[in-house]
């Protein structure tokens, strides 16, 4: 909205007012009044009230500007919050416009009516409600607040929401990278392959180094034996078992080393909450990826056995706040979540702790596509957005 437009052409309305003078403390009452009756509008608009106009009915106004000193937001902020409930929220600024200053209260987000007040001051009881019609003021009645709910019912803020890839802005499309996989088992496979092709070269005509492979074999202080110090038939068997061996490693490998992780936002860009919301997010299942189940921590060899049997760790943060993953009928991976009361103007993401996903493909470019459902108690039917990763 163009303040210069409001104070030099806009008559006062249901969501403008104008005063000719700042409100000083023997003025705090009235303004009370004219900010609760303000918030208790009924309008979608934000609201506003100019100081240092002087209108009259006809029209015409006179531009005074705030001659005195500027009255600081902070204590009209504080006037305000110890009075009014619930919390109204408005700043109050200094505005330039043809060598003058201006006072302007910025009334918006007045998502959550009746205004009214908390405690006694002056002649306003507790309890006390007032609303703004056109250029009136008056009493709150109870067919105000019952048009308020009707308002409230009626209204579908279904556009005003938006699902995104990022907290700060709607963004559908992002672009991941690809990375080379290198497992552990697969670079342990490599590194007990060549100990065997050196092992048989040695071996060869080389008595001596039976010998001492017979003496070193089993030889250890601590129950783990190197695989350099082992012989070839226990090398070859450690390769058939190299995959169950180092299954969890490889996991860890892939779920904390080389995910992506990947999380999603709502953006509720209007005046209400998003009531007892939930998320459905539905991602085709494809060999190019995979989304890992679980949050998998590094496994820990121990030299002694007993060790192993002692009470495990607590579950971390992550562990336990990540989201449950199923496949569904169609084989497709699919994730929900309820997130409860999504407030206006602040980004909720979907899940406490992101999701791993973690591209396989390593030769060819592929995008994601996927679907995301937003359920809420106060919208007529679910939200539901593409949203698009580029695996690049």
């Amino acid at each position: 909205m163009d303040i210069s437009d409001l104070i030099e052409y806009e008559n006062e309305n249901t969501s403008l007012d104008f005063k000719k003078t700042q409100y000083h403390k023997n003025d705090h009452e009235s303004l009370l009044k004219d900010l609760m009756a303000m918030a208790n509008a009924i309008t979608t608009n934000d609201r506003y009230i100019i100081v240092g106009v002087k209108h009259f009915t006809d029209g015409r106004r006179e531009l005074h500007g705030v001659d005195d000193e500027f009255v600081d937001d902070s204590v009209y902020q504080q006037l305000i919050d110890s009075n009014i409930e619930p919390k109204i929220m408005f700043n109050y600024f200094p505005y330039q416009y043809k060598g003058k200053t201006f006072g302007v209260f910025h009334i918006r987000d007045c998502a959550n009516p009746p205004y009214m007040m908390k405690k006694r001051y002056g002649k306003l009881d507790g309890g006390y409600s007032c609303i703004r019609k056109g250029s009136f003021q008056k009493r709150l009645t109870r067919s105000d607040i019952d048009e308020h709910l009707k308002v409230k019912e009626d209204r579908d803020i279904s556009t005003e929401v938006f699902v995104s890839l990022d907290d700060k802005d709607v963004v559908k499309n992002v672009i991941l990278r690809k990375e080379k996989l290198y497992f552990p088992s697969r670079i342990k496979r490599r590194e007990i392959e060549e100990i065997i092709k050196n092992q048989k070269k040695e071996k060869t005509n080389n008595s001596l180094h039976q010998d001492l492979m017979k003496i070193r074999k089993g030889i250890s202080f601590t129950g783990w034996v190197p695989y350099e110090d082992r012989d070839i038939e226990t090398l070859e068997n450690d390769l058939k078992n190299l995959d169950e061996v180092y299954k969890e490693d490889d996991k860890y490998y892939l779920c904390e080393e080389k995910a992506k992780r990947i999380n999603f936002y709502i953006l509720n860009q209007s005046s209400n909450f998003l009531e007892g919301t939930s998320v459905e997010i539905v991602i085709p299942k494809s060999e190019n990826y995979c989304i890992m189940k679980h949050i998998y921590k590094k496994s820990v060899t121990y030299s002694y056995p007993f060790i192993s049997k002692m009470q495990p760790p607590t579950p971390s943060f992550d562990e336990l706040g990540y989201p449950n993953i199923e496949i569904n009928k169609d084989g497709n991976y699919r994730i929900c979540s309820e997130i409860g009361n999504v407030k206006h103007k602040l980004p909720s993401s979907v899940f406490e702790v992101p999701i791993r996903f973690v591209p396989l493909n390593q030769n060819e470019d592929f995008n994601v596509e996927i679907v995301v459902r937003v359920f809420a108690k106060n919208i007529k039917k679910p939200i539901e957005e593409t949203l698009i990763l580029e695996i690049k």
